[in-house]
């Protein structure tokens, strides 16, 4: 029998058809040979019986439980008739007698009830319904019997003597129906590691984000199989459909011990659930138990690593904690850890159990612990690797070395390096500061991820004098005189960012070369400013000072100078002192000559420093720029008149000399010739000033050709703070030079007023140098005329005015038209000197060559109408004032002699006398050599 699950609006029927095949015959005495009874299974609709095919009624049929199946019963009546018995309808009763249940606890209900009886018809059925509330394996039995109804030819029903209708009995069927009605039996589950199913009888534990895979098992065991469409899955961990297993992604976290997210396996009423709580890690702490501020956890945080101190007299103990969600610690000793090093207590337990670990470093390792953690599902007290949830590296520290190096002044780099080096020297400028670099060296290297290395430096001026190496790597030392500093650094062992003297690691002594020159003072006086400058020439003393300690040995000294021309000059001195003095160092190291090759504002900056070497580090000190000067003339010239080289006898001579400022005694003077100085000088006895002048007395002694630069030759003298005496003259300069003397023009020999004993110097010194042609028969007269003829020539001092043009014009006269002639002119000064020479010359020579003079003027009639000179025009003889002077010269109103004037003013124009004006030595600012 073939078995078939069926489905009405969700209730499983199986339908039976059970077909009674009856027998009958066709004439009287013929009766059939058996009955059989079978059963048929199909689909129904809903309200109506559906007849099926015959099926074997050995076949399972498979339920699930909670639900009530019923079977229709259809009657079918065969027979199997003699041959020649015609067939024919008869009336066939049949009797269903009822079904048995046996197995398990269901329950049986038969509609209608055992005994029922009813006339066959094709259609004619009956119902029998079952409830099961428990998987089992059960027996349905039905049982049907059949009768015919006896008739009579006539085709009515034989009857009895009672008159009951008489049946041929059929016979009686019986049949049984396996059926299995299936539970839940168990559910199991697997992770992705397992390789078997593991039984789901206790609360599962499930890390978050975990995938299980679940399995239904079935009861009764040896069902074939669940029923179609079964098991169904369903629960709050989100298990859905209708197979034997499924898998289930555990994603929401459980927020307490009993937030359980359940999967559940049903078949039909029938089911088993299964408990989950869905737990992540939340923290996984391991914190040194010496400083609770230095911990690290994970997965919260970044970081994977944590450094701890190495203590010099104990074992470094660290705290492990872990806190799940929920948690679960509380509720259980599921959680378990270890630790792989070298570990001096436990290294692995629950956290239920002490949680302190005392940590062994070796000496020779990089002292790394790692720390695990997570979760004993199996509950066997065990860790297993594919269980560890989180993991951190526990790194114990110990400083390795320290260091400290800083960049010289000299160009190297110094360092020192504990616990090799004990000791370093670094050199900077005297007075300044040192940046030094801090490092440290742990093992492992790990300073770039912790604050645990402390320094310190202790000494003076130290910024800063603590700190660590998290967010300080450098320190100022400051240099203020001797500076030695101790550099400590350690471990911070205690976490209060201190560092104790009993936790100092690694201690260096820090110490600042510094060397400083200092040159003697000016002058040696006590309290005077040092030396910045020099006379060539003159020896200094410089001292050279270090910085200095009681363990200072011998110091290589070098003193450096470079000259003159460029040369570099050193001078080595090796002494076990902090002080060295040279006096070897001269500004110049050849001359001290009295006649330098100076020029002007001449000096030479040379660099003088000392270098001290100590240690194998050099100290260099602050270079001193000294200025090393020859002494030479800068300025000297008229003070008024800011003439330069140009000095006029009695006046103020601005003069100033190239020297260094200690020197002294200063004597200024012209040197006028090898034996003695033709020009005598006051004052000039400083290194600048406007106070020489040169004497007048000299003026009574000089000649014309003593002015100019003849004697001109400026010579200085001083002495420097040695009093080293120094000469220069301006004819040793790089281009020779000489001053020009002056004499005043309109002043005596005296510096006086000029009287006729006394002419001016202009009169004096022009005559002894014929500097003006003729002037040697000249007198000098104080008369306030430019010159004038009484049997001896005389000058004025108003020839050295300058005079106004006059116009003249001739009288008219028949035959000699008028004409007009402009006289005398614009000349002054040394031009108005020559042409009053020349016109009192002609006064001079009409007085001296008389003839007829019909008009008495001092001209003769010859010359009146022949003159000698083209430039003179024809005057009358018998008119002295042929051109009128009294006109335009109304001084000249009663002049007799007015033709000779007119012609000797012509002559004054025309005819004046050669001038030699290189030979013009007067102050004036009329004279080109003056200005």
């Amino acid at each position: 029998m073939k078995s078939t699950i069926l489905s009405i609006r969700n209730l499983a029927v199986i339908l039976f058809a059970f077909s009674v095949m009856l027998i009958t015959g066709v004439a009287d005495g013929d009766t059939p040979q058996y009955v059989v009874l079978s059963v048929a299974g199909g689909t129904p609709t809903e309200g109506e019986n559906v007849e099926n095919e015959d099926v074997n009624v050995t076949d399972e049929n498979i339920f699930s439980t909670g639900t009530s199946y019923t079977f229709c019963i259809n009657g079918t009546i065969n027979w199997e008739p003699q041959e020649h018995v015609e067939a024919r309808p008869v009336q066939v009763l049949w009797h269903y007698n009822g079904a048995t249940l046996t197995g398990g606890d269901g329950t049986l209900t038969a509609t209608p009830g055992a005994d029922s009886q009813d006339t066959w018809t094709e259609s004619s059925s009956r119902t029998v319904s079952i409830s099961v509330s428990s998987p089992d394996k059960y027996e349905l039995t039905f049982s049907i019997s059949a009768k015919m109804e006896q008739q009579n030819s006539d085709g009515t029903p034989r009857q009895d003597s009672s008159g009951n209708n008489l049946y041929t009995s059929l016979g009686t069927a019986t049949q049984s129906v396996i059926i299995w009605v299936i539970g839940i039996d168990s559910i199991q589950y697997k992770r992705s590691t397992d390789s078997d199913w593991q039984s789901a009888t206790s609360t599962i534990y499930v890390r978050k984000n975990e995938a299980l895979s679940f399995k239904a098992n079935k009861t009764p065991t040896d069902a074939s199989s669940f029923p179609a469409n079964q098991p169904v899955w369903s629960g709050t961990a989100g298990a859905t459909g209708n197979s034997e297993t499924v898998s289930v992604t555990f994603d929401t976290t459980a927020s307490t011990t009993t937030d359980y997210k359940t999967v559940i396996a049903s078949c039909g009423t029938n089911s088993k659930t299964v408990n989950v709580i869905v737990y992540e890690f939340d923290s996984l702490t391991v914190t040194e138990t010496a400083c609770t501020t230095n911990s690290l956890t994970k997965p919260d945080s970044t970081e994977s690593t944590l450094y701890v101190c190495k203590k010099d007299n104990d074992n470094t103990k660290i705290s492990l904690s872990m806190k799940l969600t929920p948690d679960v610690t509380a509720a259980n000793d599921m959680v378990r850890w270890t630790v792989e090093g070298d570990v001096a207590t436990q290294s692995s337990g629950s956290f239920s159990d002490s949680c302190e670990v005392t940590l062994k470093p070796s000496d020779d390792t990089k002292h790394t612990f790692t720390v695990k953690a997570g979760l004993d599902t199996n509950r066997d007290g065990t860790l297993g690797s594919d269980e560890v949830s989180e993991t951190i590296t526990v790194v114990v520290m110990e400083l390795k070395s320290v260091s400290i190096s800083a960049n010289c002044q000299d160009g190297t780099s110094k360092s020192a390096t504990n616990p090799s080096d004990s000791e370093v020297y670094f050199s900077c400028a005297w007075g300044a500061d040192l940046t030094a670099n801090l490092t440290v060296v742990s093992n492992p290297n790990t300073l770039e991820v912790h604050s645990r290395v402390r320094w310190s430096i202790i000494g003076d001026k130290a910024t800063p004098t603590s700190g660590d190496f998290s967010n300080q790597s450098s320190v100022v030392l400051s240099h203020i005189g001797n500076r030695e500093y101790t550099f400590k650094a350690g471990l911070d062992a205690n976490c209060n960012s201190s560092l104790q003297n009993d936790e100092v690691a690694h201690t260096i002594k820090v110490r600042i070369l510094s060397v400083k020159l200092t040159p003697e003072n000016a002058g040696g006086a006590a309290g005077a400013v040092p030396m910045t400058e020099c006379m060539e020439g003159r020896q200094i003393t410089y001292t050279a000072t270090m910085n200095s300690w009681s363990d200072l040995g011998n110091v290589k000294y070098k003193f450096y100078f470079k000259e003159a021309d460029g040369t570099d000059w050193t001078q080595d001195k090796e002494v076990a002192s902090n002080t060295v003095e040279t006096t070897d160092i001269y500004s110049d190291k050849v001359s001290n000559s009295t006649e330098s090759t100076a020029a002007t504002d001449d000096y030479f900056t040379t660099p003088v420093y000392v270098t001290a070497t100590y240690k194998g580090v050099t100290a260099i000190s602050d270079t001193l720029n000294i200025k090393v000067y020859r002494l030479g003339i800068k300025k000297f010239g008229d003070e008024a008149d800011k003439k330069d080289w140009k000095v006029c006898v009695g006046r103020s001579i601005e003069y100033e000399a190239n020297s260094s400022s200690d020197c002294q005694n200063f004597e200024w003077d012209l040197k006028s010739g090898t034996f003695s100085n033709y020009w005598q000088t006051d004052g000039g006895t400083a290194k600048s000033g406007t106070d020489m002048k040169i004497k007048y007395s000299s003026l009574a002694k000089a000649y014309n050709s003593w002015f100019g630069d003849t004697y001109g030759n400026v010579r200085v003298k001083c002495k420097d703070g040695d009093n080293n005496s120094y000469t220069f003259e301006s004819v040793n300069m790089s281009t020779p030079k000489k001053t020009q003397v002056f004499f005043p023009p309109d002043l005596n020999v005296d510096g006086g007023t000029p009287t006729t004993d006394k002419p001016p110097c202009w009169f004096v010194f022009w005559k002894d140098g014929g500097v003006v042609n003729e002037i040697s028969q000249f007198k000098f007269t104080t008369d306030m005329v430019n010159g004038m003829y009484d049997g001896q020539l005389h000058l004025g001092n108003t020839c050295l005015h300058k005079r106004t043009a006059t116009t003249l014009t001739r009288k008219n006269r028949t035959g000699y038209p008028p004409i007009t002639v402009t006289i005398t002119g614009n000349d002054e000064y040394i031009d108005g000197v020559a042409g009053t020479i020349s016109h009192e010359l002609y006064h001079k020579f009409t007085y001296d060559n008389t003839a007829t003079d019909s008009d008495g003027d001092m001209v003769t009639d010859a010359r009146e109408q022949t003159p000698e000179k083209s430039h003179f025009p024809i005057t009358f003889y018998d008119d002295r004032d042929s051109f009128e002077l009294s006109v335009n010269l109304p001084a000249y109103a009663t002049y007799t002699r007015g033709d000779q004037e007119f012609r000797c003013r012509l002559e004054n124009i025309h005819s004046k006398q050669t001038i030699d004006k290189s030979k013009d030595w007067a102050a004036d600012d009329r004279n080109p050599l003056w200005k």
